[in-house]
């Protein structure tokens, strides 16, 4: 027999209580017999003033009856029963006695059979348990596939976003600073500021200091091992140091990567032995800049050229298209009386974005030393997802500049095809005449990347780059621009400036972007430095540069299992390359993915645009396919079982394909 919920119940439905006792019978049948001293007063609906609709839906659902799929269409319906002692109810059955509750007005006996009333609360039980434990793992499944993982600005948790997500998080803690915003400040300190004033700390009797995080044991994946014993660590400054390992290399100068770096990381009282730190110039320069760790701890790895870490151990930096200073290193090792032909290569990629010329400058490298094969590749597989595809860097910076050129040239409401006039035209009467249309363009960036694609804008339009003056972001910028190591790019500081009037191209944090708030904001503090400076602004427009946001909300996904299977990869893989070309051009960007973004009444136009400084999934099967390698490590994605087994797939599938066309 089922019960209705309170809310569910007849008024003609509720009845008086009598407490029986109940004793058993050798036809397994329960009778019960009325005792006088144990009737309760049972108190009526309307004192509590509760709805009496049988109708009436039920909104709680924690325990409501469909939760555990009781049969609700019993017409017989036992009445809920309010007791003055309900807490005290007991439910006894150890001794053969049951307390139940008997709804009829007179004394007429009713009989139930144990079985029944065991069997449905049995049945419930179950199901609770059921679900609980089911719910029980879940949680403890993730738990134990979940690494803690703290912004090291905020110490927020972070384990529960992906690794662009926690990037993007960082950066945006690091830029927090008022000066990036667009507050001036007179001396650089610290790139991370202080938001609150200082204030005395008060001294507790038992105030008790926070106790200090124990570090973890470095993984193996930050380890590199060569044949002789030697070890050496790769952007693993986060974990307890070790007793023999005294070499650490510093791939690029992004938070998820120097995390755990401090002026006191060679701390005697805390390190076994003392610790050199290897980078690029660019990188020791700016984590000179931050951390004021001594130049005499860093050793600078020149680009293109053997470096030797021993007598026998030697790398190699290659530029790793990621942000200024990144790297990927190609150690070799060789036996003491032999430097023809290395024993033991080992190719760290640290953040890149591959491309046919750096798998050209490392099969050269290889080359020149008569072993082409790669004996463990440590990858960047941050976007190793099948539709995690999106144009090559050139591409997309030439055509955003182009679509600025244009937006100069023809005006906003020709470019879209508007006839809406901008809201600033109604704020001030035009008054230059050598530019029909005045834009301010404003593009988003972190600590340290997406300067190319701000850079081309300058170069297109001819004019310069502006940062705020007297903040980190023009420091680290000056120091990127001054310390250029690319061939291939003709940098220099004369590109920068603090002068509002020689500019209409500003750098900026990305959260600057974020909302017409954050954007009247830094509108705010332009003019604050130039009262005049936005009279002749016409329109302001803001890219957004970032990889993940390619066909406009992209998310995470888990794949189908059909991708899974070997004979589907290996048709990927053979028709990706076939149609290779060198230079990108088979996924071009095109303007009209801008067009398509314009929103007709907002205040300021924001596009977002697919530049990426980590390789898409298709870079990344094109780098495992033509490279010569014997193991693929991944450094992203790794607290994911089922990702690290979607990856495996993915390289055991390249092998096969590197091996059907070396037959051919």
């Amino acid at each position: 027999m089922s019960r209705k919920s309170i809310v569910q119940l007849k008024r003609s439905e509720v009845k008086r209580k009598r407490s029986r006792i109940a004793s058993s019978t050798s036809e397994g049948r329960t009778f019960h017999r009325s005792t006088h001293a144990s009737f309760k007063r049972q108190r009526t609906l309307t004192e509590f003033n509760i709805p009496t609709s049988s109708n009436l839906p039920v909104r709680s659902s924690s325990y409501s009856l469909s939760r555990f799929d009781l049969p609700t269409s019993n017409k017989n319906i036992e009445p809920v029963i309010i007791d003055d002692n309900d807490h005290k109810s007991v439910c006894l059955d150890n001794a053969g006695k049951v307390e139940i509750i008997i709804d009829t007005d007179e004394e007429d006996l009713v009989s139930l059979h144990d079985n029944e009333v065991k069997g449905l609360e049995s049945r419930t039980e179950e199901r609770i348990e059921d679900r609980i434990v089911t719910e029980l793992k879940e949680q403890i499944n993730v738990e134990i596939s979940t690494e803690v993982i703290q912004c090291p600005i905020c110490l927020e948790n972070l384990s529960h976003l992906e690794l662009y997500e926690r990037e993007t998080h960082c950066d945006t803690c690091i830029g927090s600073d008022p000066s990036n915003m667009g507050t001036p400040k007179k001396n650089v300190k610290s790139i991370i500021s202080d938001p609150s004033p200082p204030t005395k700390a008060k001294r507790h009797p038992t105030a008790s200091k926070k106790p200090t995080r124990v570090k973890l044991v470095l993984p193996n994946f930050k380890i590199i091992k060569f044949n002789n014993g030697h070890e050496v660590v790769v952007d693993g400054f986060n974990y307890r140091a070790s007793e023999t390992i005294s070499q650490y290399f510093l791939s690029h100068f992004h938070s998820d990567h120097y995390i755990g770096l401090k002026k006191s990381w060679n701390n005697p009282d805390e390190n076994p032995i003392k610790k050199t730190l290897y980078c690029s110039k660019i990188t020791a320069i700016l984590v000179n800049l931050k951390f004021k760790i001594p130049m005499d701890e860093i050793r600078i790895l020149p680009m293109n050229k053997r470096f030797w870490i021993t007598d026998t151990i030697s790398v190699v930096a290659l530029d790793a298209n990621h942000c200024p200073g990144a790297i990927i290193m190609l150690f070799q090792e060789f036996l003491a009386n032999s430097f023809d032909k290395p024993i033991r290569q080992i190719l760290h990629t640290g953040d890149f974005r591959s491309n046919a010329k750096m798998i050209k400058a490392i099969q050269k490298w290889l080359a020149e030393t008569t072993n082409d094969n790669v004996d463990q590749v440590y990858l960047d597989t941050t976007y190793l997802t099948m539709g995690y595809n999106f144009p090559s860097q050139h591409s997309v910076c030439n055509t955003v500049a182009d679509f600025t050129l244009r937006l100069i040239k023809h005006g906003k409401n020709k470019t879209f095809g508007d006839s809406q006039r901008s809201l600033f035209h109604f704020q001030k009467k035009r008054t230059l005449a050598t530019h029909r249309h005045r834009f301010l363009f404003l593009v988003g960036t972190y600590t340290i990347g997406k300067e190319k694609l701000a850079i081309r804008i300058c170069e297109l339009l001819k004019t310069k780059l502006f940062v705020m003056p007297n903040s980190v972001k023009f420091s680290m910028i000056q120091i990127v621009l001054q310390n250029n190591e690319n061939q291939n790019e003709t940098w220099d500081d004369s590109l920068l400036t603090s002068n509002l009037h020689e500019s209409s191209v500003h750098l900026v944090p990305i959260r600057v972007l974020k909302s017409q708030e954050t954007i009247e904001t830094y509108l705010k503090s332009l003019k604050d430095l130039e009262t005049d400076y936005l009279k002749d602004i016409e329109d302001v427009v803001g890219f957004i540069p970032t990889g993940w946001s390619h066909n406009f909300g992209l998310k995470y996904q888990k794949n189908s299992d059909d991708d899974n299977e070997m004979g589907d990869n290996m048709g990927y893989c053979l028709e990706l390359m076939k149609n290779d070309r060198d230079d990108g051009g088979e996924n071009e960007f095109d303007i009209s993915s801008i067009l398509r973004q314009y929103k007709k009444y907002s205040k300021f136009q924001v596009f977002n645009v697919p530049y990426s400084e980590h390789s898409s999934f298709d870079d990344l099967v094109k780098f495992g396919c033509k490279l010569k390698w014997s193991e693929i490590i991944p450094t992203v994605n790794l607290n994911n079982l089922w990702k690290v087994t979607y990856m495996t797939n993915w390289f055991q599938c390249w092998d096969k394909v590197r091996e059907m066309r070396a037959a051919k």
